[in-house]
């Protein structure tokens, strides 16, 4: 197409993280927990600066290549536009469009910026935040169904400065032309905002970000309705939170660990220790971070948290547990708090034998739910902070344990037909995730085998393990169990080992960390 003299180009380059969510920022921090990175770099065209203020719309062309890890990279965006400070809903707003297609499928990352949508002057803010969503369209281009992601890009202060060198105005007539394209530019996109930021810089305008791209005003937002209760209740027994009593007595759970839940667990935990295996005879035992579980187990027969997630396991062993043996579970309700707004459960228990041999003592350390109330009781719902990157501790390092996990394992690791978080995607996506993550215990259960290889008989009696889960495992994680000896203490039997441990992912981001202590026995 031929551009005018009044024409002006320039490239924009935006980055941020996209996941399945109910709202922009949690699709944002599981994003960017789970890799679900999303990025632009595009070339914006105004082919004639008068029209394009004339125009209420003020619509640019946009071209761009787009990179989604849930798609591809490099995907092209051919007729994609760009909204500048155009009206919608009494509004001043950033609007972006990139249709594109991928393996046939044709989709739109529609993406905006809501201006002076707060009291006060946040001009950065809202000229750096772009709110995104993923669209599945048809053949005319218009949306389908329900979002596929949301999430958030931004532009940094250094990309921010690259974008001001890239402006460029094709047949501008000289340094003097460009110069009164670029003063013309500046100054309608400094009425705008003038118009939008000072005449309301002390009455706040309600903010409705749309679930979809429309393209006509949308009727005004309806009143504000009361913020929702918190969803503690455990409808097993219709018990809310703040019903439950610390030292709640949670009763007592018997099984038979058979030779098939045995088997179930090294299936999905990859454990292939020589005493776990029946050509052991005598000697062979079942791994001891099979009876992690014992005590959330307990917990679900009296209540249903369908959207509990494990936080953090302490293992004390005594013995190593025997297959073909019946275990007794007992536990209590040890503990109940808030934590930024959000409800916890400290469980404890003790597993033993039909011989009455003491197994495990377990605390664990549940998150009811990922809704926060803040102080004014206003709910919201969001994901994890990111998990920070992993440093190694100095010290003795152990040989490492690494897993791949899959859907499968995941399944495999829960009990048999159990829909939860852990095993279905829909499920999790119910609960405020962006899809079923590993259990808890099924990553500690990596740290144990290492510890068990380590240092063999000695991991199995009088030992201590302690983790905290600190970001999610998903389907097709690649996970590091690693552990370092820290210090050495004598004792009257032997040496009393402190150990760092931890769990990676691919990405070198940490997933759980923790310590363990360990006495070895001489020989």
């Amino acid at each position: 197409m031929a551009l005018a003299t009044r024409s002006l180009r320039f490239r924009q380059t935006m980055a941020g993280y996209m996941s399945p969510a109910g709202s922009f920022r949690t699709g944002y921090r599981w994003g960017k927990v789970a890799g679900g990175d999303v990025r632009f770099s595009a070339t914006i065209v105004i082919a004639d600066l008068d029209e394009f203020f004339q125009d209420p719309e003020h619509q640019a062309l946009l071209t761009a290549r787009l990179d989604y890890a849930g798609l591809g990279s490099g995907l092209p965006v051919k007729r994609g536009r760009l909204h500048l400070l155009c009206r919608r809903q009494g509004q001043t707003r950033i609007l972006y469009y990139l249709p594109f297609i991928c393996s046939d499928q044709p989709y739109l990352l529609f993406g905006q910026q809501v201006v002076g949508d707060r009291p006060g002057l946040h001009l950065w803010r809202d000229l750096t935040s772009l709110y995104t969503q993923l669209l599945r369209t048809d053949e005319s281009g218009r949306a389908t169904g329900e979002p596929l992601a949301k999430g958030m890009l931004t532009i940094g202060l250094p990309s921010a400065l690259r974008q001001l060198s890239t402006f460029r105005t094709p047949g501008a007539g000289g340094s003097l032309g460009a110069a009164w394209l670029y003063a013309r530019f500046l100054t309608g996109c400094a009425r705008e905002l003038a118009e939008t930021y000072w005449p309301h810089s002390t009455n706040r305008r309600s903010v409705s970000l749309p679930h979809s791209p429309a393209e006509t005003p949308a009727p005004a937002p309806a009143a504000p309705t009361p913020p929702r209760e918190p969803s503690d209740a455990l409808p097993s027994d219709h018990v809310c939170f703040e019903a439950l009593e610390e030292g709640l007595d949670l009763g007592s759970l018997e099984y038979v660990l058979g030779e098939e839940r045995v088997q179930r667990y090294l299936a999905a935990t990859g454990a292939d220790h020589p005493r776990y295996s029946p050509e052991a005879g005598d000697r062979r035992i079942a791994p001891p971070a099979t009876l992690a579980s014992d005590v959330l187990k307990l917990t679900g027969n009296r209540y249903r948290i369908p959207g509990g997630i494990h936080v953090g396991q302490r293992l004390e062993l005594s013995n190593p547990p025997t297959v073909g043996k019946r275990i007794v579970v007992r536990g209590r309700l040890a503990e109940k708090f808030r934590h930024k707004g959000r409800p916890f459960l400290v469980l404890e228990s003790t597993s033993a034998d039909e011989d009455g041999r003491l197994l495990l003592r377990s605390r664990a350390v549940i998150l009811l739910s990922l809704e926060r109330q803040s102080d004014d009781g206003r709910v919201e719902v969001s994901g994890p902070a990111e998990s920070r990157r992993f440093r190694q501790p100095s010290g003795e390092p152990l040989p490492p344990v690494v897993r791949l996990v899959n859907h499968e394992n995941m399944i495999l690791f829960e009990d048999e037909g159990r829909v939860s978080i852990h095993t279905d995607d829909d499920f999790a996506r119910a609960h405020a995730l962006p899809a079923a993550i590993a259990a808890g215990n099924h990553t500690l259960s990596f740290i144990s085998e290492m510890l068990h290889d380590a240092f063999g008989d000695d991991y199995l009696h009088d030992s201590v393990l302690d983790v905290r889960f600190v970001a999610p495992v998903f389907a097709g994680d690649r996970v590091r169990a690693g552990g370092v000896v820290t210090q050495r203490e004598p004792t009257a039997v032997g040496q009393r080992l402190t150990i760092a441990v931890w769990c990676e992912n691919q990405r070198g981001r940490l997933v759980a960390t923790g310590t363990a202590q360990v006495t070895l026995h001489p020989t």
